[in-house]
């Protein structure tokens, strides 16, 4: 039987045989979805904050780094990023560029694998770090006191209280769960990296919790004050 699909693609170092339908499409296809996903060739800057920035950098300057990223769609948009904020930058083929400098002198004073463990701590924090009592709690505190306060102006201090209380009493621990490696928790700089960040998601959710709290409570004493 003769074949209609058989290929010969020559390169310069061998031939690659194509011999068959199933194999000469999936090529096409791995190709194809190779183009159309930038994310396949992004380059990652990570941040000092423990965020990473995903695109292609397209400059690297002495107090900027200028990268392009995927936006709505195929087009793509320039922006910028201090070099201060950046501890390193890993291409697309894998290699990691450091940017960040110890200097004992500076607010740079971690050593390069001191920060590296301060971002881990960052980055575990950031990902698996859920204070969902603590908005919780502060919706429960505030919106009583609100209630209490009888809807007098004062309704106001309710929130701002509870926020001042939580901020100072609610002790920020670590999720074991969200640990990339238990070694890491004898480690202070890692201990610091996940605190920093623990600590301002379970502010932020204290926050917003102690405010619509108090807004709760006051509606619910403005109901009781009317005749149904």
């Amino acid at each position: 039987m003769k074949r209609f699909w058989n290929f010969k693609i020559f390169t310069p170092k061998h031939y690659l045989f194509i011999e068959t339908p199933i194999t000469f499409i999936l090529i096409f296809l791995s190709l194809v979805l190779l183009f159309q996903n930038p994310a396949l060739s992004q380059d990652k800057i990570l941040l000092i904050s423990g965020k990473t920035i995903e695109g292609k950098v397209l400059s690297v300057a002495t107090d900027s780094i200028r990268y392009e990223y995927p936006f709505n769609g195929k087009k793509t948009h320039v922006a910028y990023v201090e070099t201060f904020r950046v501890f390193s930058i890993t291409f697309n083929n894998g290699n990691e560029k450091v940017l960040y400098k110890y200097d004992s002198l500076t607010v740079n004073d971690r050593t390069e694998q001191e920060l590296r463990n301060f971002i881990a701590g960052e980055q575990d924090a950031l990902r698996g770090y859920k204070p969902a009592f603590a908005g919780v709690l502060g919706f429960g505190i505030s919106g009583a006191l609100a209630f209490i306060i009888n809807g007098s102006f004062f309704v106001i201090l309710a929130p701002v209280a509870t926020y001042i209380a939580l901020s100072f009493l609610y002790r920020t621990s670590i999720d074991r769960s969200s640990v990339r490696d238990a070694k890491l928790l004898s480690n202070p700089d890692y201990i610091e990296g996940y605190k920093r960040i623990a600590k301002s998601k379970k502010n932020r959710n204290a926050l917003w919790g102690s405010f619509l709290g108090a807004g709760v409570g006051y509606g619910v004493f403005i109901l009781s004050q009317k005749d149904f």
